[in-house]
């Protein structure tokens, strides 16, 4: 059934906010595939789980995540699947405390594996203010 496939989908991204806001690299980087790859503004892209945990574990150093997942769309065909959302929340500066509204748009490109959907693109980008 659809429905049952895009809850499948969905549940390794709302694993990822989860362990993001946690801080826990470890979590995050079993929802990836082995040639994962997170691409976000302004920075190079990140491919493969070790990179995927170094470039985590230096956002955790020095970010902590608040993130609030609201879903737009989930779909999926055979083996692939996308999750397109947005996250509100925020973020919160370690070595100062202050806390920053941080919103974003979110789009996950997914596979699945024999144990289940892993994450395989991962973009996100600001809305206009």
């Amino acid at each position: 059934m659809a429905g049952d496939s895009n809850h499948e989908v969905l549940e390794p991204v709302q694993r990822y906010f989860a362990a993001l806001n946690a801080a826990d690299s470890d979590a995050v980087q079993e929802l990836f595939t082995e040639d994962g790859v997170v691409m976000q503004p302004g920075e190079a892209t990140v491919t493969g789980r070790p990179a995927i945990v170094t470039f985590l574990e230096k956002h955790f150093s020095v970010i902590g995540f608040g993130r609030e997942l609201h879903v737009d769309e989930v779909l999926s065909e055979g083996d692939l699947g996308t999750v397109r959302c947005h996250t509100t929340g925020t973020v919160t500066v370690r070595a100062s405390g202050e806390v920053k509204r941080h919103d974003s748009r979110e789009l996950f490109v997914l596979r699945r594996a024999d144990d289940g959907w892993r994450i395989r693109h991962y973009m996100f980008n600001y809305p206009p203010r």
